[in-house]
């Protein structure tokens, strides 16, 4: 990741400056955080308005609790242009997007992915496809088998 090493170079204690040069790291986080949302289901509490009400031309009655899939709104294209391929521009200064609670998360994923990157080279075997359980959040579905080199020189990256 040649961003955090021209941010960080070789220090290892990051700043919120640092964090904020952190543009394109903060893309690859939005991204990933798209193609594999973190809560899959959510249910709404709320129930519908007395007298039911009728969204995108389906009717909910009265008393309805609601669920959405978020995962599933990630990936259509109606949002989403080429909604199944990771594309961290996407998440561009020009494309803003949001999220509740995003710029304490979006810290700490910083902080970690800018330290994991900074001090090894991560590798994943050759056609590794992930497979996901979203049961209740989204997780591997198992071991992710990878590995984790150190950096040996400026070259590598």
């Amino acid at each position: 990741m040649t961003e955090i090493r021209e941010v960080l170079g070789e220090r290892t204690a990051l700043t919120s400056d640092d964090l904020d040069k952190l543009v394109y790291t903060e893309q690859i986080i939005k991204e990933v955080l798209r193609m594999y949302d973190v809560i899959g289901f959510m249910t709404l509490s709320k129930e519908s308005p007395v007298g039911g009400v009728t969204l995108s031309g389906y009717y909910i009655p009265a008393g309805t609790i609601m669920t959405t899939y978020g995962a599933a709104m990630s990936r259509m294209p109606e949002y989403y242009d080429n909604p199944d391929t990771f594309n961290p521009s996407r998440f561009s200064p020009e494309n803003q997007r949001s999220c509740i609670a995003r710029h304490f998360a979006m810290m700490e994923m910083k902080m970690t992915l800018a330290r994991l990157y900074q001090s090894f080279q991560i590798a994943l075997p050759p056609n590794y496809v992930l497979q996901v359980d979203d049961t209740y959040t989204t997780r591997p579905a198992g071991d992710i088998p990878c590995t984790l080199s150190p950096w040996k020189n400026d070259a590598e990256l």
